[in-house]
């Protein structure tokens, strides 16, 4: 299982940064398999993209009129899968260029994370955290059973989007750290502004309302949206991004179990340790 070294590991201050000492991780399965991971991230996405296009053509079924579809950018919802579209493509990008150009980080031969590494990890944790935000915020406050008409789009991207994430979260060998949880909190609070902005704009909704959501009312109701605004970016995020973290640890402590992992790296630290007493 993990051990209390590995706890302590994972809040040392230097993990705010990017770095990452074995960059083979975003490229495999937790168990390995680095050639069907490949398959794995095109897939995704392929399935990804495919639901993208699909939210914006069918965009007709949640405004008032044609002119209003391009509204489809000024909600958090399709910010949110944008990004989870966006780093679905990148990953896949990134493994595929890695397994052709940088043999070295396939074969587990280098400790230097690469800058696209970096920039797809980025993407990852906001796509992941956001989705699991958006799902909980959709059904608990905005979803209505008596008025609400439920579309394919909306269980694309305020169901299957979570369900996706929890499904890749627990086979892919990315690593998730605890203090990236700022990462996903900047990424809301830039909506956040966003929405104010749009609002004291003039701008309205695909439905002609004078504001995005309603719990996002600058102008009836600008304690409300403050409010939620708040419980967003300071407990929603932070708590969706826990549990991510939570599920990571959870992951590698139970393929640490069941590949022995743990007694291969003891037996190799008494190995060198024999070696340098030598």
């Amino acid at each position: 299982m993990c051990s209390r070294q590995r706890w302590k590991d994972e809040v040392q201050l230097k993990n705010f940064c990017l770095g990452y000492q074995e960059p083979r991780h975003f490229l495999q399965f937790e168990w390995g398999w680095p050639k069907l991971y490949i398959g794995w991230r095109a897939f995704w996405a392929a399935y990804h993209l495919t639901w993208i296009i699909v939210s914006g053509f069918l965009s007709w079924q949640w405004t008032t009129s044609k002119a209003n579809e391009i509204k489809w950018f000024i909600y958090l919802t399709d910010w949110t899968y944008f990004v989870l579209t966006l780093a679905a493509l990148l990953d896949f990008t990134a493994v595929v260029y890695t397994h052709i150009a940088r043999a070295d980080i396939v074969q587990g031969l280098t400790n230097d994370i690469t800058w696209y590494e970096k920039t797809v990890w980025v993407l990852f944790n906001i796509g992941n955290c956001g989705s699991v935000v958006v799902s909980i915020l959709y059904w608990a406050l905005l979803y209505s059973a008596s008025t609400t008409t439920i579309t394919a789009v909306d269980v694309g991207t305020h169901a299957l989007n979570s369900v996706y994430v929890f499904i890749n979260m627990v086979v892919i060998a990315t690593p998730v750290r605890l203090y990236h949880v700022f990462h996903t909190m900047i990424y809301f609070l830039t909506y956040v502004l966003f929405s104010f902005i749009y609002h004291k704009s003039g701008g309205t909704s695909g439905t002609d309302k004078p504001y995005i959501y309603s719990i996002l009312d600058w102008d009836s109701a600008p304690g409300t949206a403050v409010a939620y605004s708040c419980l967003m970016i300071f407990l929603a995020v932070p708590i969706a991004h826990v549990s991510l973290f939570l599920l990571y640890m959870l992951r590698v402590a139970v393929f640490n179990l069941l590949l022995n992992r743990d007694t291969i790296r003891d037996e190799n630290a008494i190995s060198m340790k024999e070696i340098d007493n030598a």
